[in-house]
C-alpha cells in the first residue's frame, strides 16, 4: 500500500519537479537561477496546489485536536486503479527523458525517499497529501540531485586521471588539444575549425553542445584518437572554476577566447568573476602554448594586453589578422583576410559579421598551425554552420533566418543589428528570451530595445520581463500558437524578412514551413 501510495507521489508531483532539474543539467545555481524568473514560482500556486494546500491546512487543523489520519489497506484497489490511470497518463512523459545512469539514480533515489516517509509516518494522510504539493516535494527532489551530484564527484575522478593519461599518450604521438571557450562564439568556431584545419590535417572536434567536464571526458575516454592530429574541444562554464578543472584535464596547446558577455551571470554571480573563470583558460604554465583571442570585444582585448604569455595573438580590428573590404549579401561575403605576410581575398557562403569575425579568427589559428592561407579558398566558399546558427532557411517569400540554437546579448544585439539593414520592405523578429540573466535581466534587454524599434513586429514567446518591450515598442506582442498561426497566414509574404532569436517553440517552426 505505502509503495503505491508512492508512486502516485511519483507519477503525479515528482515528474514535473524532475523535467525542470534535468533541463539544468542537475545543476543546483542553474537550478535557483531558474526562480529568477516569477513565471516559475507559478508551479507552487496553480489552482491544484491551492487545493492540496487548502485540504493539508484543514488536517492540520484537525490533527492538533488529537485526530489520526492513518490511510488503511481497503484503501489498496483505489490506488492500483490510480497508479495505471496517472503511469498511462504520464507514458509520453516519462519518454520526453533522458533515463541516463545519473537519471535513473536520482528517480531510485527519490522514489525511496519518499517511500520511507511514508513508512515512518505510518502512511498517514497529512504526510501523503504533503508530498503530493509540489512545495513539499520539491526538497526531496533537490536532495536526492545533490546526492547524486555528490557520487558523481567522487566517480569522475578516477574518469578525469583516464582521460588526462590518455591526452598525454595522444601528445607524446605529435597529437595538440585545442580548447575553446568564451561567453559566445564558441560553438561556431569549434565547428568552422574542424573544417578549415581538416584541408590538411585529421580533426576530431567534441560533439554538439558537449562542453562541460563530464561530457568531455568520457567523450575523451571513448574516442579513437588514433591517427588524429588536433582534437578540438569546446569548454563552457557556469561557475567559477569550471574552465580551470577542464583545463587542468586536458591541458590544450592551443586556447581560444572568443568573447566576454553575461551569459549566465545568474550562476555566476557577477561580470568580474565571469572574466575570472574565461581567464583560467590560460592558468597552466606552458610557455609553448598559443593563445587565440578576439580583439573586436573590448574585454578580451584588455586582457590581451596584461597575458603573460609569449606567443599570443590578436584576431579582429588592430589586431595581428583582420579582415577589410567585406562586401555582404545574403548570399555570402567577399572580403580580404589580412594577416602577418600579406593579405588575400577570400569568397565565403556566411553572411554576417560576426560570422565573419569568428572566421577570421579560425583562419588566425590554421595560419599559426602552417596552413597558408592560398590552401583555404576552396573550403571557405562552402563552410557548413550549426544548424539553426544564423543560417538562412528560406530565402524568399518571406525570407526566414534561423538563429534559434542559442541566445545570448551578444548574439541577438549583432543578429538583429544585420538584419534591419537588410533591403526588406517588412521585417519581423520573433525572440524567445535569454536565461540566466538574472535580477538584471531587464537592463540587458534595453541594450537591444533601439535595434528592435527599427523592424515592423516584434514577437515575443515568453511573458517574463517583457512589459521592457511593451512598454517601449508599439509594434510589440507576445503570441500563442493560435495567434501566430492567423498573423502569418494574413501576412503579405513578399520582400519580408522573418528573424527568429532564441529557442522559440517548435511550433512557431511548423507554422513558417
Amino acid at each position: 500500500m505505502t509503495l503505491l501510495i508512492s508512486l502516485i507521489i511519483y507519477l503525479w508531483t515528482s515528474l514535473p519537479l524532475l523535467k525542470i532539474i534535468q533541463i539544468k543539467d542537475y545543476f543546483s545555481p542553474s537550478i535557483w537561477a531558474h526562480f529568477d524568473l516569477p513565471s516559475s514560482w507559478k508551479i507552487f500556486f496553480e489552482k491544484r496546489e491551492i487545493v492540496i494546500g487548502l485540504i493539508w491546512f484543514a488536517l492540520l487543523a484537525i490533527a492538533i485536536t488529537g485526530a489520526n489520519f492513518p490511510i488503511h489497506s481497503i484503501w489498496g484497489l483505489l490506488s492500483l486503479i490510480l497508479v495505471i490511470a496517472l503511469f498511462s497518463k504520464r507514458k509520453e512523459f516519462l519518454k520526453s527523458f533522458k533515463w541516463t545512469p545519473k537519471f535513473l539514480f536520482i528517480n531510485a533515489l527519490l522514489l525511496i525517499l519518499i517511500f520511507r516517509i511514508l513508512q515512518y509516518s505510518n502512511t498517514n494522510l497529512l504526510i501523503v497529501v504533503f508530498l503530493l504539493a509540489k512545495i513539499g516535494q520539491f526538497p526531496i527532489v533537490l536532495i536526492s540531485t545533490f546526492i547524486a551530484n555528490f557520487l558523481t564527484k567522487i566517480f569522475i575522478k578516477p574518469l578525469h586521471k583516464k582521460a588526462t593519461a590518455k591526452i598525454i599518450e595522444f601528445k607524446k604521438n605529435g597529437g595538440k588539444v585545442i580548447g575553446i571557450t568564451g561567453s559566445y562564439g564558441k560553438s561556431t568556431t569549434k565547428e568552422l575549425l574542424a573544417q578549415l584545419l581538416s584541408v590538411r590535417y585529421k580533426v576530431l572536434k567534441s560533439p554538439l553542445r558537449l562542453n562541460a567536464e563530464i561530457g568531455l571526458t568520457q567523450f575523451v575516454i571513448d574516442a579513437d584518437l588514433k591517427n588524429i592530429d588536433y582534437l578540438i574541444l569546446e569548454m563552457g562554464a557556469r561557475i567559477v572554476g569550471d574552465i580551470e578543472t577542464v583545463v587542468n584535464i586536458f591541458e590544450p596547446d592551443i586556447v581560444y577566447l572568443t568573447g566576454l558577455a553575461p551569459q549566465h551571470i545568474a550562476t555566476f554571480g557577477s561580470m568580474e568573476k565571469i572574466i575570472k573563470t574565461k581567464l583560467e583558460i590560460f592558468a597552466r604554465e606552458q610557455q609553448t602554448r598559443i593563445a587565440i583571442l578576439n580583439g573586436d570585444d573590448e574585454l578580451v582585448k584588455d586582457i590581451f594586453s596584461g597575458l603573460n604569455i609569449t606567443n599570443k595573438y590578436l584576431y579582429g580590428r588592430d589586431g595581428h589578422f583582420y579582415s577589410k573590404n567585406e562586401n555582404y549579401s545574403l548570399n555570402g561575403t567577399k572580403f580580404t583576410f589580412v594577416y602577418p605576410e600579406g593579405e588575400t581575398e577570400f569568397e565565403t557562403n556566411l553572411i554576417t559579421p560576426q560570422q565573419i569575425d569568428n572566421l577570421i579568427g579560425v583562419m588566425a589559428g590554421c595560419y599559426l598551425n602552417g596552413i597558408k592561407p592560398d590552401e583555404l579558398t576552396d573550403k571557405i566558399k562552402e563552410l557548413k554552420l550549426l544548424q539553426h546558427s544564423y543560417t538562412i532557411s528560406k530565402k524568399e517569400n518571406p525570407l526566414i533566418i534561423d538563429d534559434s540554437y542559442n541566445a545570448n546579448i551578444v548574439g541577438v544585439q549583432k543578429g538583429a543589428e544585420y538584419f534591419v539593414n537588410l533591403e526588406l520592405q517588412t521585417k519581423i523578429i520573433i525572440f524567445a528570451g535569454i536565461l540566466e540573466l538574472g535580477a538584471e535581466t531587464q537592463s540587458y534587454y534595453k541594450n537591444i530595445i533601439e535595434t528592435f524599434k527599427k523592424t515592423d513586429k516584434v514577437f515575443l514567446t515568453f511573458k517574463d520581463f517583457s512589459d521592457i518591450f511593451t512598454e517601449n515598442l508599439n509594434n510589440t506582442e507576445i503570441i500563442d500558437e493560435e495567434k501566430f498561426k492567423n498573423f502569418y497566414n494574413e501576412l503579405q509574404k513578399e520582400n519580408c524578412g522573418i528573424l527568429i532569436l532564441g529557442r522559440v517553440p517548435n511550433w512557431i517552426f511548423e507554422i513558417i514551413k
